[in-house]
């Protein structure tokens, strides 16, 4: 409503419907027109995508390790699906946490007791008469997608997932198919306007699925984007061997072993993040 209009000089009224048009009805008096427009025109990320939550183990202590505790060895690697990770005869898998702020790709450095389909999480407590744990999803575990961190006091950060991973409810997670939008996907949720839609919808230190599932989503592919993306990808490869080489990191090793920051890397991917 104008001014014209207003009782006050300087004081704009807005009616409760004009809220509608972000998920929740939120009172986010600032958003211009513009912008609720696409709150009103463009498809949600739950109807092109699958945004869900993963594993709760109920005992992370128990059923969680970093890879190098257990050895290389014993996990079983590139599972594409649960009866590849049952034939696989393995107990350790590659597993997804969430994890500190790490934009593309990172935070792998975890592994999962899922032994037999995951027995052992499943039967946690059922001799009380109440499983503690929440296998949920399990149809999407080891499926290549993408991830995020739950809680996070920074922005939203989110990383390409490979196949052969499980994720737990701390690393929700999204699928989509044909997996070659997966790419573009990537580059959208890691976009400031998808951060900044988020925290209108849900301005709080948790991403989740329910509030991500609501974020507006371009209709429209494109092939330059991807192309951003792959490059982004790589270079956080690089700066992740580069800067922290899991184990060895906490195993006190660098300075013996002459680990290097990569100068390009370093420099290349924030430019590429504002493209």
């Amino acid at each position: 409503m104008n001014s014209e209009h207003n009782p006050v000089p300087n004081v704009y009224l807005y009616r409760q419907k004009d809220f509608d048009a972000i998920p929740g009805s939120p009172w986010v008096y600032w958003i211009t027109p513009g912008l609720k427009r696409v709150f009103e025109e463009l498809p949600k990320l739950e109807e092109v995508a699958k945004p869900v939550v993963g594993l709760q183990t109920g005992d992370n202590f128990r059923f969680l390790r970093f890879w190098w505790e257990v050895g290389i060895e014993h996990i079983a690697f590139g599972c594409k699906s649960r009866k590849e990770a049952i034939a696989s005869g393995k107990k350790w898998f590659p597993h997804m946490r969430g994890g500190e702020f790490k934009c593309w790709w990172g935070n792998q450095d975890y592994v999962v007791n899922w032994w037999k389909d995951g027995m052992e999480i499943r039967n946690l407590g059922i001799e009380t008469g109440r499983v503690a744990s929440r296998p949920q999803n399990t149809n999407l575990y080891f499926r290549r997608g993408v991830t995020w961190s739950h809680t996070t006091s920074t922005r939203l950060s989110v990383r390409l997932m490979p196949e052969g991973f499980i994720f737990n409810v701390e690393a929700p997670s999204c699928f989509i198919e044909p997996y070659s939008y997966l790419t573009e996907l990537l580059g959208i949720l890691n976009s400031n306007f998808a951060d900044y839609a988020l925290n209108l919808i849900n301005p709080t230190i948790h991403m989740t699925v329910g509030a991500a599932s609501k974020v507006p989503i371009p209709r429209k592919s494109s092939p330059r984007l991807r192309e951003l993306v792959e490059k982004a990808i790589e270079l956080a490869k690089k700066m992740q061997k580069k800067t922290k080489p899991p184990g060895i990191l906490l195993l006190r090793r660098i300075g013996r072993m002459g680990w290097k920051r990569s100068p390009g890397a370093m420099q290349n991917l924030p430019k590429l993040n504002v493209r």
